[in-house]
């Protein structure tokens, strides 16, 4: 995939649907009951930001880049302790459930979310110079 205009899009794809994945792990937190297995959600292989940043379309120099290293790591940090989260709701351990999912899981998801955002406007600020010039 280029860097382009319709990555931000994407990468705005990844965040919601991230958050949507959050939301489902709260809901599996409030009725003690997991949708999936833990070893399931661990597996960030399936997901759309990881088929981009390991995938043939991102430049390995880009890849390289701190910044999409460091997604890259919180991003399977997330899926990690997701599926902790799993594993603690499974193991009917909801407050530690609980506890992990509102501090643990926040503070990931706040990083991997702040450094995707910096990401796209990156990828906007250059879009925009190639269009100037």
């Amino acid at each position: 995939m280029p860097i382009s205009r319709s990555m931000v899009g994407f990468l705005d794809n990844a965040i919601q649907s991230h958050l949507l994945l959050k939301g489902r792990l709260r809901h599996a937190v409030l009725t003690g009951h997991a949708w999936t297995t833990p070893q399931e959600i661990a597996c960030d292989t399936g997901c759309d930001l990881t088929r981009l940043l390991a995938g043939p379309g991102l430049d390995p120099a880009m890849r390289a880049t701190p910044r999409v290293q460091e997604i890259t790591r919180t991003h399977s940090a997330f899926h990690a302790c997701a599926a902790r989260i799993l594993q603690l709701v499974n193991e009917r351990r909801i407050g530690s459930a609980e506890r992990v999912l509102g501090v643990e899981l926040r503070d990931i998801s706040d990083r991997m979310n702040a450094e995707i955002a910096a990401w796209q406007d990156e990828i906007l600020t250059e879009s925009f110079r190639r269009n100037a010039a």
